[in-house]
């Protein structure tokens, strides 16, 4: 299985397929005394493409701003070079080695 991480995102393949299922980084309980932080699932089964596209909407979504159709494209390929240009892990690993969430190291 692939894994593709970035600093606000990841990008986990779904077994042997071309597709990924996306967790982003969000606010929980904004505004709150327990604001946090927590990689929430996004989509199931997404494209390659469909999950960059999807990351790089989230961070101009975060950056709140208001554009024309043109200042937008000129923010999305800024996001773009900047995904391309970051620290990005990816990982191969074999279905052995992945634990699904709650098992023990001792099963």
């Amino acid at each position: 299985m692939l894994i593709i991480e970035g600093k606000d995102f990841r990008m986990e393949q779904v077994k042997t397929s071309p597709f990924f299922n996306l967790k982003l980084l969000t606010v929980v309980n904004e505004g709150k005394s327990n604001e946090r932080f927590e990689m929430k699932l996004d989509g199931y089964s997404m494209s390659f493409k469909s999950c960059i596209d999807r990351i790089i909407t989230h961070r101009l979504f975060l950056k709140n701003i208001s554009v024309s159709l043109n200042g937008y494209i000129e923010e999305f390929k800024k996001e773009v070079e900047f995904l391309l240009n970051s620290d990005v892990i990816i990982e191969n690993l074999k279905d052995s080695d992945i634990k699904e969430e709650g098992e023990d190291d001792d099963n």
